[in-house]
């Protein structure tokens, strides 16, 4: 599951965002990004106006994320099994919720 917070902590750290074609009825939505991408927006993700915030979307979760996660776990001694086990999680949340983006 910490890998689901890399996603989240590349918002946080973003300071580029740009708008996309919403999802789930929205007319838009944000989405970290590069700042050379078309679109890309200088602000950050404290800067979106409030009532924008519930149209930010966090990137999919990717490999990499995988990896830096194990740098930023705490708990020592997790291993290939609980890798193992945050993969299939993920795709129990992927399967249950769908895939967006």
């Amino acid at each position: 599951m910490e890998a689901i917070f890399e996603a989240i902590r590349k918002c946080q750290s973003s300071e580029y965002f740009k708008k996309i074609p919403g999802i789930n009825g929205q007319k838009f939505n944000y989405v970290p990004c590069n700042e050379n991408e078309p679109g890309a927006i200088k602000i950050k993700m404290n800067e979106i106006p409030k009532d924008e915030l519930p149209l930010l979307l966090s990137p999919k979760v990717e490999y990499q994320d995988f990896i830096n996660a194990d740098k930023h776990h705490t708990c020592k001694g997790m291993g290939y099994p609980d890798f193992i086990k945050d993969i299939e999680k993920l795709e129990e949340f992927t399967k249950k919720f769908g895939e967006e983006g």
